[in-house]
Formats: C-alpha cells, sequence, structure tokens
C-alpha cells in the first residue's frame, strides 16, 4: 500500500526557467563583482566558465549520480578564473549566483496547486531536490 508520495522540485512541481534572463542576471551581477574587486572580464569569459562548470556537474551528476553543491560550483569558477576572493566578495557573488533566483522565481507547473490538496487527504507528501545552482535555503 502507497502511503507516501514524493515530488520532485524542479520540472515537477516548478518549472525552471527557461529563458536566459536568470543565466544573465548571474552573469552580469560576477562580472560586476570581480570587476569591483579589480578583475575584468568579458562577458563572454564569465559565460564560457559558467557553462563549461554547468555542464560538467550535469554530466557528473546524471552519469555518476556526483552532486556538487552550490558552494562547490561557485569555487570552481573562481578557481577556473583565477579570481582571489575575499569573504566580501564570495559574500557578492554567492548572491548572484545563487539568490537571484528569490527575484526571478521559477513558476509552478500546471496542475500542481490543484492536485496536492487532493493526494494530501490520502497520502504523505514530501519533496525531494537536487539543488542545482540554487541551495535548499533559497528554494525553501
Amino acid at each position: 500500500m502507497i502511503r507516501t508520495i514524493t515530488f520532485d522540485f524542479w520540472n515537477t512541481l516548478y518549472i525552471t526557467p527557461r529563458d536566459k534572463v536568470l543565466q544573465n542576471i548571474r552573469i552580469n551581477g560576477l562580472l560586476k563583482v570581480f570587476d569591483q574587486a579589480g578583475h575584468a572580464f568579458s562577458y563572454e569569459e564569465i559565460y564560457t566558465v559558467f557553462v563549461e562548470i554547468f555542464k560538467y556537474v550535469q554530466r557528473l551528476q546524471r552519469s555518476y549520480g556526483q552532486e556538487f553543491p552550490p558552494e562547490k560550483q561557485l569555487e570552481m569558477i573562481l578557481q577556473r578564473l583565477n579570481v582571489p576572493y575575499s569573504a566580501e566578495v564570495w559574500e557578492q557573488a554567492w548572491y548572484y549566483y545563487c539568490e537571484t533566483l528569490l527575484e526571478y522565481p521559477p513558476r509552478l507547473n500546471d496542475n500542481v496547486r490543484e492536485t496536492l490538496p487532493l493526494l494530501t487527504e490520502r497520502y504523505k507528501l514530501a519533496v525531494i531536490c537536487n539543488t542545482g545552482i540554487s541551495p535548499g535555503s533559497v528554494l525553501r
């Protein structure tokens, strides 16, 4: 007998933003942070590293089930760009890399609002999620 149903957060309950708005905000934000810290990069340089790290993390996740938390991803970006960072630079880069999702949140998937209350009448419900770029603190 089924007692509990789990739902994946991304693309089951919430839809991943597909347009490049959030990506552009993240990259432009990192450009700003790095520039203020004395490290000049072009948009293309940041974009290339951003996409490279994202693809690397996805490949390891899909092929081996290995997860890279957002902290590690941002650290890899900073290392790849050879950006030494202070606590202030880390905090600002973290905001643009992870917390901008709060300003541009994902949208609830179709029929979720109607379906979940019906299921809660019979089952315990739980949400599972590998966080990708957005940490659990942001998703909550």
